[in-house]
């Protein structure tokens, strides 16, 4: 929620010009003092918001992932125009966070007292027991051969391992992005390691699940790429 309310002083000041000691000796300043109101903005406030309904082959197969959405808030406290903007790349928890926001309510967002539309951002977490903690063997496994043949600038089989590693938990999906990274750091675009880096971050404010000082470095890459593209 944001809220604005801002009162300006104008003060102006004028300085007799007139010459001769008596007039300068009464010569002072003339303050006057305007104030002026500006427009008062409040954010919308979540009022009911149903948990997402997780997706059944997702869950049989224990895959876990995100997305992040934009969408309009009319003066009603409904929400429109819903749009996806990132996620971890699964289609069903795309569906299910379009079909989430649409059974939202919100307080709407006010200028002045008086209900108005407003643009809102979510990020839906789809995950089955809470942050993970790790990543499997075989992620892993691949994980670390793919990061050899980086090294080795051997394209073919770090494409190969790149194919091969698919992410489960949030946890995987963070490195799983990271790795994407590396390879187009080698073999890619500007922009498509800027892409690999924003799914890598995926929108957290804070290191959740990558290493804090891997998090840190992965928002400057981005600042970097940002400002060179």
């Amino acid at each position: 929620m944001l809220k604005i309310g801002i009162v300006l002083t104008l003060t102006l000041l004028a300085l007799s010009s007139r010459g001769g000691a008596e007039e300068d000796s009464q010569s002072n300043s003339l303050v006057e003092t305007i104030p002026v109101q500006l427009e008062v903005f409040t954010g919308p406030k979540p009022k009911e918001l149903p948990s997402p309904i997780y997706p059944r082959g997702a869950r049989r197969a224990g895959k876990e992932g995100w997305v992040q959405v934009n969408f309009m808030i009319s003066a009603e406290g409904k929400p429109y125009e819903v749009a996806v903007i990132h996620s971890s790349g699964s289609e069903s928890f795309e569906r299910a966070a379009l079909k989430t926001v649409s059974r939202w309510s919100f307080d709407p967002a006010t200028m002045n007292g008086k209900p108005i539309d407003a643009g809102a951002n979510y990020k839906i977490k789809f995950a089955l027991s809470g942050p993970a903690a790790g990543a499997r063997s075989s992620f892993v496994r691949y994980y670390r051969k793919l990061q050899k043949s980086i090294s080795e600038r051997d394209q073919e089989s770090a494409k190969e391992e790149l194919a091969a590693l698919e992410p489960q938990n949030l946890y995987e999906d963070a490195y799983f992005h990271m790795a994407r990274y590396s390879y187009y750091k080698e073999w890619g675009s500007k922009l498509q390691q800027l892409n690999a880096l924003l799914l890598g971050v995926a929108h957290e404010s804070q290191a959740n699940y990558l290493p804090k000082k891997l998090f840190m470095s992965a928002l400057l890459s981005m600042f970097v790429l940002e400002v060179e593209l």
